[in-house]
């Protein structure tokens, strides 16, 4: 489960892996400093609730800090292994 990107199908299989992409929700703020939290909030609400539905995975990854609350949701939520990547990318 990731973000929608434009152009992308909000449901694919790349390479045998499902992807499916969501939508923030609530829409998403513009990105930049002044609303990147409220950025991160919101998308971590639409996967987290795009996990509900889906077919139950054998691990749960958190691409960096953006995506743990979801995944750490989702992990303990269902009983599944975490695994993180954390780096950044973002300045300040």
């Amino acid at each position: 489960v990731t973000q929608a990107h434009p152009g992308a199908p909000a449901d694919a299989t790349e390479s045998g892996v499902r992807v499916v992409r969501v939508a923030h929700h609530p829409p998403a703020l513009p990105f930049s400093e002044s609303t990147l939290l409220a950025w991160v909030a919101g998308l971590n609400n639409a996967l987290a609730t795009a996990l509900v539905g889906l077919p139950r995975p054998e691990v749960v990854h958190a691409h960096d800090w953006v995506t743990a609350y979801a995944a750490a949701i989702a992990g303990q939520g269902l009983g599944l292994p975490l695994v993180s990547t954390f780096h950044s990318t973002e300045q300040g």
